[in-house]
């Protein structure tokens, strides 16, 4: 084995420690590149690119592999700090989004006349049971999960 592939097995396993106390990746872009995909196959820990490379498509190229933030050298510490806390703002938004969804999954969802079970699978409108393929029951799922944020007059499109 090569002192690199060395050196990489061994920061892949601090990484791995790591990702177990919820922890924001820094990755530098010289072995960046290579430990992003790894943290990327196994968790959705926020991960912040710090590196020289300043380029557009060095950037892109970071995000697009999965990095939520990329910033390039010089930065001053206030703004690496302020990068993280945002970093840690959304990934705690997002993390209690999902425990909200996960705990509403099976509850049965109504709006005006329409009612939807999730257990079930059953969609009714009027008592009457719609035939709704499974993308259709998903979306109509979703949609009324978030029914707060939007309205419809289901009269108008009977």
């Amino acid at each position: 084995m090569n002192q690199r592939a060395s050196f990489l097995g061994a920061l892949t396993y601090e990484f791995r420690m790591q990702l177990h106390r919820r922890a924001v990746w820094i990755t530098f872009i010289a072995l960046g590149l290579e430990v992003l995909r790894q943290i990327r196959q196994t968790s959705p820990t926020p991960v912040l690119m710090l590196t020289a490379r300043g380029q557009e498509t060095d950037r892109v190229v970071g995000l697009e592999l999965g990095a939520d933030d990329y910033l390039t050298k010089p930065f001053s510490m206030r703004e690496l700090i302020a990068r993280v806390r945002a970093l840690l703002r959304r990934a705690q938004v997002i993390q209690q989004i999902l425990i909200a969804d996960q705990n509403a999954a099976g509850i049965p969802l109504t709006y005006d006349r329409l009612h939807l079970n999730p257990e079930s699978h059953l969609v009714t409108l009027d008592g009457v049971p719609l035939d709704l393929s499974p993308i259709e029951f998903a979306l109509l799922h979703l949609l009324l999960s978030y029914s707060h944020t939007w309205s419809c007059d289901v009269q108008h499109y009977e």
